[in-house]
C-alpha cells in the first residue's frame, strides 16, 4: 500500500488548502446570498484556474486528465475540499460525478467513454442518478415495490448507458 503522507501530498495540500482559502471561502457568501447559479461563471474561472495549477479531478489518472493520486490520497483531498460546499464541483471531484466517473473509465466501452467520460472528465457536463417507480417517487424510498409481484405488471426502464 502506497503511503497516505508524502512530501508530493503535503505540498498538494499545501497548494489546494490556499486556493480553497483565498479563492473558494469568499465566494460562499455570494452562495448563501444568491444562490449556486449566480456563481457558475465565477466557479467556471475558478474551475479553469484549477486545470491550470494541475489539480483538476485528483481522483483519476492523469492518461484521462486526472491528478493521478490513490484513493487513501484522494480521501485526504476530499477532506480539505469538502470544508467548503463549493471546494469538490471546483476541483471536479463532487458526487455523483466522482463515482461515475470512476465507473466509466474502469468498465467503459470505448463509445461510452467518448461520449460520457471526456465530457465529464473536462468539467463541460454533469451526471445523475436517479432511481424511482411509475407508481412512486424516487425521494420516497420506503415507497418503493423493489420487485415483481405474482400476476403484477412491472414497467422496466430502458437503459441508458
Amino acid at each position: 500500500m502506497e503511503a497516505i503522507r508524502t512530501e508530493k501530498l503535503e505540498q498538494i495540500l499545501s497548494r489546494i488548502q490556499e486556493f480553497v482559502r483565498t479563492e473558494i471561502y469568499p465566494l460562499e457568501k455570494i452562495l448563501l446570498q444568491a444562490g449556486f447559479r449566480a456563481l457558475l461563471p465565477t466557479l467556471q474561472e475558478k474551475r479553469e484556474q484549477v486545470k491550470a495549477m494541475g489539480l483538476w479531478a485528483p481522483h483519476l489518472p492523469a492518461a484521462v486528465g486526472g491528478l493521478g493520486l490513490p484513493l487513501a490520497q484522494f480521501a485526504r483531498i476530499s477532506e480539505e475540499l469538502g470544508r467548503s460546499p463549493l471546494g469538490l464541483y471546483t476541483f471536479n471531484c463532487q458526487a455523483p460525478d466522482v463515482g461515475n466517473m470512476e465507473i466509466l473509465h474502469k468498465f467503459g466501452t470505448k463509445a461510452q467513454k467518448e461520449r460520457f467520460l471526456k465530457p465529464l472528465v473536462r468539467g463541460q457536463v454533469r451526471s445523475f442518478f436517479s432511481m424511482t417507480e411509475p407508481e412512486h417517487a424516487g425521494s420516497n424510498l420506503d415507497e418503493h415495490d423493489g420487485g415483481k409481484r405474482r400476476g403484477q405488471l412491472h414497467h422496466r426502464w430502458p437503459q441508458m448507458v
